[in-house]
């Protein structure tokens, strides 16, 4: 696993490399966002805004963060608490604090080097922080790298969910990911932290 990976709060300065990264097609396949510099700012430059005024991250706040191995950004990731009619919809049980996640790398060059799970294990610990007792998230079936880092972090596949998005006018199914309970042991080895928050 590569030294040096840490998550650092998302500024608006860094909105030119989300659009770059979700621009890309090895991205774009597995992360379906719009990569335009307008939505971009405005989804992105209000989830900075909202992060920057929570004095603890809650439900209904996702805290954007931007990959770093060493000086160098390499990718995005938000962490949230979910919300009850989201735990309703995943059928979640509600005796536990859940917390959400996303997460891409943009340099493709670091696929597959064993980043994603140390990054992975640094989301959970913020989650953790931020009083999640249980972890999910859901991936589109296709995507087998993301769902053995995933796996390598400690979540596992609760179920598939049909339809769950629609990429180039095409429903794809996810596959719901979860680790409960979330305990201080779940992520030994993870990404710092850098920055506020």
């Amino acid at each position: 696993m590569p030294e040096g990976l840490a998550w650092q709060p998302l500024q608006r300065t860094d909105l030119h490399l989300l659009s770059r990264w979700l621009a890309m097609p090895e991205v774009s396949r597995y992360f379906t966002e719009p990569a335009d510099p307008a939505h971009v700012e405005q989804k992105y430059g209000s989830r900075i805004a909202e992060a920057d005024r929570a004095e603890d991250p809650g439900q209904g706040v996702v805290v954007p963060c931007l990959a770093y191995l060493g000086a160098e950004p390499i990718g995005y990731g938000q962490y949230y608490l979910l919300a009850p009619d989201e735990l309703a919809q995943l059928e979640l049980p509600p005796s536990f604090r859940w917390g959400g996640f996303d997460l891409f790398i943009g340099e493709t060059r670091h696929w597959g080097r064993g980043c994603g799970t140390s990054l992975v294990l640094g989301l959970l610990t913020r989650l953790r922080a931020c009083g999640a007792t249980a972890a999910a998230i859901d991936v589109w079936v296709g995507n087998g790298r993301a769902v053995r880092c995933y796996e390598k972090a400690g979540l596992s596949i609760t179920r598939r969910l049909p339809g769950r998005e629609t990429w180039q006018g095409e429903e794809r199914d996810h596959w719901l990911m979860s680790l409960a309970p979330l305990s201080d042991e779940a992520a030994p080895g993870g990404a710092g932290w850098r920055g506020g928050g």
